[in-house]
Formats: structure tokens, C-alpha cells, sequence
């Protein structure tokens, strides 16, 4: 039963992480920084230890799938840390960016707003990532590769913004 639960939160978490990492165009409020940092600490210090004893407990079910001793305390206490500090660092953009961009988008107010861009960016794996930044605000957000091959910097564009406790949400319409 706790096995299926903690199978189901890191499913949602991951969801939720890579819809904000990638996707989400979302500002959080300052606070929010804090909040999702140190909450990502808790998963690991909660997770990680949990995992380590689980897998040391039941060596003798788990060592079938690692075939030496090496292999089975390498991945003990290399593989399932850097494992967990990546799942961390994915419920961090899951509680940072994710899950408040659907809670503004469903709870938060709209407005138009006129907004310059400041600038543009590829990134990622061969520039597959569109980013542009905005006049008054410090990050930048994901965009569409048509979106972003029909603006350019300096030019002046009307976004919607939806605004609640946790941040903005900025919805793109084509120019």
C-alpha cells in the first residue's frame, strides 16, 4: 500500500516537474523560491533514506537483478542518491513552477498586459527549447517554435496574464 502511494506521488511529481520545467509559462512569487527548495530537501532526506534501507533489507530479493555484491551496493549508495537528487531537483520544479501554474490558471485573475522583448533563446538538446524573456520580469519563458520565429527582440506584444497568490501565469497570443 505505501509502495503504491509513493509510486503514484513520484508519478505525479514528475508529471508536474517536467510540465513546469518545460511548459509552464509561469513567474512564482519570491516565497515560492523558498518553499519549493526547501521542500525538495525534505523528498530527499524523507526518499533517499527510505530507499537505501528497502534496498539493503531485501538484499537478497534485490541481488537477482544485479548479479555481484559491487554492482548491488554501487547502486545502493551511488546510483539510487544521484537518483534521488535528480527526483528531487524534478519535485522542486514540480512545486515551483508546475503545480502553481495550474492553480493560477484555474483560480487566478486575468488581464491583458503590453509587454517588450527583451530577448530570445534556444536551448537544450540541438536548441529544441524556444525561451524568450519579457519587459518586467527577471526569467524567461517557453514558447512555441512558430511562436518564436514570429517575434523578435524589442518588438512590443499584449499578453494575458493571470495572477494569484503564487505568481503570474502568462498566456501567448500570436502577434
Amino acid at each position: 500500500m505505501l509502495l503504491n502511494v509513493a509510486v503514484i506521488y513520484l508519478s505525479i511529481t514528475a508529471f508536474l516537474g517536467t510540465y513546469g520545467l518545460f511548459f509552464a509559462a509561469f513567474h512564482p512569487n519570491p516565497f515560492l523560491y523558498e518553499f519549493s527548495k526547501y521542500l525538495a530537501i525534505l523528498f530527499l532526506l524523507v526518499y533517499m533514506p527510505l530507499s537505501i534501507t528497502f534496498m539493503i533489507k531485501n538484499k537478497l530479493k534485490v541481488m537477482k537483478a544485479f548479479r555481484t555484491e559491487f554492482k548491488f551496493y554501487g547502486f545502493t549508495f551511488a546510483g539510487l542518491p544521484f537518483l534521488f537528487v535528480f527526483f528531487a531537483y524534478v519535485h522542486y520544479m514540480a512545486t515551483l513552477k508546475g503545480a502553481p501554474s495550474i492553480y493560477t490558471s484555474i483560480f487566478g485573475e486575468s488581464y491583458s498586459r503590453s509587454v517588450t522583448i527583451t530577448d530570445k533563446r534556444l536551448w537544450g538538446k540541438r536548441d529544441r527549447q524556444e525561451e524568450i524573456k519579457l519587459s518586467g520580469f527577471d526569467i524567461g519563458f517557453p514558447v512555441s517554435r512558430r511562436y518564436y520565429s514570429s517575434v523578435v527582440v524589442g518588438q512590443e506584444i499584449n499578453v494575458t496574464a493571470v495572477e494569484s497568490s503564487m505568481g503570474i501565469k502568462i498566456d501567448f497570443a500570436m502577434p
